[in-house]
Order: structure tokens, then sequence, then C-alpha cells
């Protein structure tokens, strides 16, 4: 999780309260910003999509297992429901969309994180990208008040992590490929992993000088988006 998300979670971790249901948990990253502001915790997760990650040996780490589009809990029971990084991987996210509806208490709200300019992954887990105005269509079809919905990460800073997990992806096939090539493409590759790791940092190191004095909404790593349950929703 990179510099733009960590501040975008922070800005809207005060929207979290009471009963908190983190539907998607993995590995429960945003807990450890709202601790102190919730009654209680849990994390749910779904277990293909689980054994579809490399998540899958922290499974431990979730406390129950189950669908999104029905979730195990009662009509107006919760006070906040995180959707983070998961409607992106649910075939009809407009059913996840009217079950953290019903699941919340009047004033209740949902926090929610959507990739935009991201690779795919998770696959074969992976089915759609939102745009600002997605979000705000599903939020309404569903009767949801908008409370805030922001863009995360500098135009640059997300070509920079984009570039990185290109080059490290890469990096990652070509060590698939150690077994089956001889020892002098062997060496030859240990040579050029430093010469990656270097265009990794200097993409970076540009990119974040760069971002003070450029940046678009129209290139967003992401949105981070609160809703807000004020009346029943028929």
């Amino acid at each position: 999780m990179y510099h733009g998300k960590i501040i975008a979670l922070k800005r809207i971790q005060k929207h979290v309260s009471g009963i908190c249901v983190d539907v998607g948990c993995g590995e429960k990253i945003f807990k450890q910003y709202i601790d102190k502001k919730i009654s209680y915790y849990w994390g749910l997760e779904y277990p293909q999509t689980l054994a579809a990650s490399f998540l899958n040996s922290r499974y431990s780490k979730i406390d129950v297992a189950g669908n999104a589009e029905a979730l195990p809990v009662k009509n107006e029971s919760i006070d906040t429901i995180l959707l983070l990084d998961i409607l992106e991987h649910i075939r009809k996210p407009e059913y996840v969309m009217q079950q953290a509806y019903y699941s919340l208490k009047i004033n209740g709200h949902a926090v929610i994180t959507t990739p935009f300019l991201y690779p795919l992954h998770m696959e074969p887990y992976d089915f759609y990208r939102f745009t600002k105005n997605g979000i705000e269509a599903l939020a309404n079809m569903s009767g949801f008040t908008i409370v805030e919905n922001f863009k995360y990460g500098k135009a640059l800073e997300t070509f920079a992590v984009n570039s990185n997990l290109f080059i490290f992806y890469e990096i990652f096939k070509l060590n698939k490929l150690v077994k089956k090539i001889s020892l002098i493409k062997k060496v030859l590759l240990v040579m050029v992993l430093p010469l990656f790791l270097l265009i990794a940092a200097s993409i970076n190191v540009v990119a974040m000088i760069a971002g003070l004095f450029f940046d678009s909404d129209k290139y967003p790593a992401g949105y981070c988006t609160v809703l807000k349950k004020t009346e029943i929703f028929e």
C-alpha cells in the first residue's frame, strides 16, 4: 500500500465507528487505523478469491468466510461497512451495495476504495474499474447519500507505481525461467537485476519531485468514497 492511499485512508477514518464489518478484509490492513474508533470488528473474506491470491497463506487472519452479495448479518445491525478494493472483484457490485445498505443502521457509513489505473490482479476475479461517476451512480441506485468521493494518488505517482509493478512482475517472470536457462544466461540475469532496481528507484524519485509541480484528476490510482445511510430505502 503506497503513500497516496495511506493518506486517503487516514482522511476517511473519521467516518468509522461502532460495529465494523470489513468485507473482503484480506490482511486487515485498515484495522490498525481504526482500532480506537470502533467497538467491535470482524473481517469477512470470499474463500474462492482467497484461493486465487497470495493471501491464501494468511487465511487464518479472517474471522468469517462468506459472500459479499449475501452478508451473514441482520438488517440494520452494523455501524460501519468497509468495502476496500473489493467491488472490482464482484460480478454484480450493485448487489453488494444493496446488501451494505440493508445491513447498516440509520446514519451508518460505508467506506469504499476502488482502484482505477492499476494492473489486473487476483484473476480470474478482476472484473471492473470504476470512475468517480461510476461509484456515484452505484451509490445513488442503492439509496446512499454521498459524504465524500475523491481520488487518491497523484498522476505521476500512479505512473511510478504501475511502472514499478511492471518491472517487478517481469523480473518475477524471468526468475521463473532461471531453471530452464544456461549458466551464462543465469549470470547475465543476475547482472541485469540491479539495473531494474535502479530504474525503479529513479522512476520513484522523478515522479515524487515532478508531482510537486504537476498533477491531473484524469489519472488517479483509484477513488475513496464515504457513503451514509440516511433513511430506509425500498
